[in-house]
């Protein structure tokens, strides 16, 4: 309902809406990795399956990058501050 004579609004038909952003899994779900598709990012030689050895890998590497002060344990203290927190 606007002013008098003024067409109602309608939707805009065939308008391209923004897709969602992808959900973050793991780590990446709380600001700790930037990898939102954990699986996908494994796929090294993107075959579109994940190995066992590429996901140990996937796996190795990422816990490289968490374990910041490299006693190979990982606490929540010791890893690093959440964005924004």
């Amino acid at each position: 309902p606007g002013a008098e004579g003024e067409r109602p609004r309608r939707p805009m038909l065939g308008m391209a809406r923004a897709a969602p952003p992808a959900r973050r899994e793991g780590a990446a779900r709380f600001g700790l990795l930037n990898e939102p598709h954990p699986v996908r990012g494994a796929d090294a030689d993107l075959s579109g399956r994940v190995s066992l050895e590429e996901w140990l890998k996937a796996a190795a590497r990422r816990f490289g990058l968490l374990d910041q002060d490299g006693d190979g344990v990982l606490t929540a203290d010791s890893l690093p501050p959440r964005p924004g927190a």
